[in-house]
């Protein structure tokens, strides 16, 4: 690595008496930064709902100079499309080559069920599917049972149908 700081400093003290008889002592020092540059403020784990994961917006620090922030992210699949987990993988790095990393998980979860009004829905086209996408609502005729979601696709099960109509 291209470190600056990182160099041998060598320093020589004479001294003379005065009949002229020189004496030297010499102190060589070492430098080398053997410590990592350290993110500002790490924040923990948190869980948001019906919502992309935001990647962390980290500052960093050094005891000398000169680093770099890199980041990548990998989701982990739940049980359907809404409900998974991205983690943020962050690193911080100097100049000498010291590195220090970060993970972050954030857990997207689809916690609230699906709302919608509450109709009789016992007029269903011959044949028909009494499990369906929201999205083929318009092949039921008479009153319907209308749900929403704001995380996922709703699919609605008819559990029974009961009608005083003929």
């Amino acid at each position: 690595p291209d470190c600056t700081q990182t160099y041998t400093l060598v320093r020589t003290w004479t001294a003379e008496d005065e009949c002229g008889t020189p004496y030297s002592e010499s102190q060589t020092i070492e430098v080398h930064d053997n410590t990592p540059p350290e993110f500002i403020e790490e924040k923990g784990d948190y869980t948001v709902e019906c919502q992309t994961p935001e990647k962390p917006s980290l500052e960093g620090k050094d005891n000398c100079i000169g680093f770099t922030i890199g980041d990548s992210y990998k989701d982990t699949t739940g049980n359907c499309t809404a409900n998974y987990t991205r983690h943020f993988n962050m690193t911080i790095k100097d100049d000498c080559g010291n590195i220090h990393w970060y993970v972050q998980n954030v857990t997207t979860a689809d916690r609230t069920p699906p709302t919608g009004g509450n109709y009789p829905m016992c007029f269903l086209p011959n044949g028909f599917d009494p499990t369906f996408d929201i999205k083929d609502i318009s092949l039921v005729t008479g009153d319907f049972f209308h749900a929403e979601d704001t995380c996922s696709t709703v699919q609605i099960t008819v559990d029974s149908c009961e009608s005083d109509q003929d």
